[in-house]
């Protein structure tokens, strides 16, 4: 099987993690499946005008020239509202006979599906065989947005999932349970929740707990962030660690009691980084919303909280701190059980077979 792969998002070296799950995708199909790729993808964030334009128009060109030479299976889209208008033209003139998959992923939906983006989405969905969801939640806003697709058309696959292999618990021996070590890792934007997380760790400090806390991203707000720090002394507190490797997370998050996933986006359609923290044993607090509903299970693999509530993630971090070591262990033991489920290889396995599935059927 030889596969098309169109994403405006994927890794570059200078910036190794952008798109990681578009990369992980095709390097699990690569391994497990010995499939093989042709792709037009854009490679590393496109900061500014001038070179969004550029990097735009070289994957218009690039989606042209590989759909009309036609030296694949199947198309496979990630990101649909930045790569449907490539495809515009070349299917108004062109009408293709070979299966397209659609990858959506978050905002691409809930951001962009207006205007302009909504006529081209519309067009390209219309012409596919398949649309590929994140999470229950996520595909109901699709079948919400996309009301013309037929609702066994849309498939529920978890973004490329967890490697276990590389994802796993670190317990010690040592831990010093009088002392609580949170962590956030995210984008340092407005909506993922940066500030719940510092107000967290302000209450928790006023209450005379004994806090920790690592903190990696980067993002628009990374000076707001750094600032804060700052005027509220939390330098000892606070380890801020920028832009950190995919790979290093993994370090992150073995050092963690829990992790906050503070994040305000309907946008969030799973939340990767809440099952990578999850998969190395550590319990997340989450608002009871978006993505990380679907897999978090109150008090049981961690908590969930009103939306917009630091107040309340703060006093499930107290919860947690009183919880007797044998509680923690068996709290630690299920988000584990949870992460399970999203074994890479397993979820590759499944997408594998749907992908399989539409160019039979």
């Amino acid at each position: 099987m030889k596969i098309f792969l169109v994403s405006n998002m994927y890794p570059s070296s200078t910036d190794p993690d952008y798109g990681i799950f578009v990369k992980n995708f095709k390097e699990n199909f690569e391994s497990l499946h010995g499939v093989s790729f042709v792709e037009s993808v854009i490679k590393g964030r496109a900061n500014g005008l001038l070179n969004k334009f550029f990097s735009y128009s070289s994957l218009m060109l690039s989606v042209i020239k590989n759909y009309l030479n036609g030296n694949y299976d199947i198309i496979y889209i990630h990101f649909i509202s930045h790569t449907a208008p490539a495809f515009f033209l070349p299917l108004l003139f062109f009408p293709n006979k070979k299966p397209i998959i659609v990858n959506v992923h978050g905002a691409d939906v809930i951001k962009y599906n207006k205007g302009l983006y909504k006529f081209f989405n519309g067009f390209l969905l219309k012409k596919s065989s398949l649309l590929v969801t994140p999470s229950n939640y996520f595909k109901q806003i699709c079948i919400n947005e996309f009301s013309f697709l037929p609702e066994d058309s849309i498939f529920v696959n978890p973004s490329g999932g967890i490697d276990s292999l590389k994802f796993s618990p670190k317990f010690s021996s040592k831990k010093d349970y009088k002392v609580v070590s949170l962590g956030f890792i995210s984008r340092i934007e407005e909506d993922k929740g940066w500030k719940d997380f510092i107000d967290v760790i302000q209450f928790l400090l006023k209450k005379e707990y004994k806090v920790q806390a690592l903190m990696a991203g980067t993002g628009s707000q990374v000076n707001e962030l750094k600032k804060m720090i700052k005027v509220n002394n939390l330098k000892q507190i606070v380890d801020y660690k920028g832009l950190v490797s995919h790979d290093k997370l993994i370090e992150i998050y073995q050092e963690l009691d829990l992790f906050i996933f503070s994040s305000n986006r309907i946008s969030e359609s799973l939340g990767l980084v809440g099952l990578e923290a999850m998969a190395c044993g550590i319990p997340v607090i989450a608002y009871d919303m978006a993505g990380p509903k679907t897999y978090i299970i109150n008090k049981s693999n961690g908590y969930l909280v009103n939306p917009g509530d630091s107040f309340e993630i703060a006093k499930s971090v107290i919860n947690y701190f009183n919880l007797n070591v044998e509680d923690k262990l068996e709290m630690q033991r299920k988000a584990i059980l949870t992460a399970n489920n999203f074994d890479s290889i397993s979820v590759s396995k499944k997408l594998y077979e749907k992908v399989k599935s539409s160019i039979a059927s």
